[in-house]
């Protein structure tokens, strides 16, 4: 919400008016020619239009996305250890089609894919990361074709597949 208030006061400021407290407040709240100080008129309109706009998108960002899907693991890969603790692997799509990894995978083969994504779900070029595993940073890579594999500084021993997001377009 104050972000919203600083970006008005913003688009105030650069088309020239002035910051005192009753004037920007009068711009901002008024709804008509009437009550509104001369010439602000289109400014406000363009204003409410601006805050109505900032309104519904807050709204789309706040509301949950879909749920984590567990997908089956592959190449003998397996949730590591305390899954309520480390979490199961997966992935989600969020309101803005970046799809988000989760997770800590252990006892797999390097180069082979821990899952795959389904269609809608995948990149659409190879998406390198740098993520931690056992041994230190781990490249794991999510291809075209959705599979995501660990393949530099392999360690089968556990590998985070947290904070690896990417645009589906």
């Amino acid at each position: 919400m104050q972000i919203k208030r600083f970006v008005l006061l913003i688009v105030v400021f650069i088309f020239g008016y002035s910051f005192s407290p009753s004037y920007a407040g009068d711009i901002i709240s008024c709804d008509s020619f009437e009550n509104c100080p001369d010439g602000s008129v289109p400014l406000t309109n363009a204003l409410l239009a601006l805050e109505a706009r900032m309104d519904a998108l807050e709204e789309e960002i706040n509301e949950p996305g879909e749920d984590w899907v567990s997908p089956d693991l592959q190449s003998e890969w397996q949730a590591y250890g305390d899954t309520g603790f480390f979490g199961t692997p997966g992935f989600y799509k969020d309101k803005q089609g970046v799809v988000h990894l989760r997770g800590v995978a252990s006892g797999g083969s390097c180069g082979q894919p821990v899952f795959t994504l389904p269609s809608n779900y995948r990149p659409p070029y190879v998406v390198l990361t740098n993520v931690y595993g056992f041994g230190g940073a781990t490249r794991v890579d999510v291809g075209p074709d959705g599979t995501v594999r660990v393949l530099s500084n392999c360690s089968n021993t556990w590998v985070s597949l947290w904070d690896i997001s990417f645009r589906t377009y």
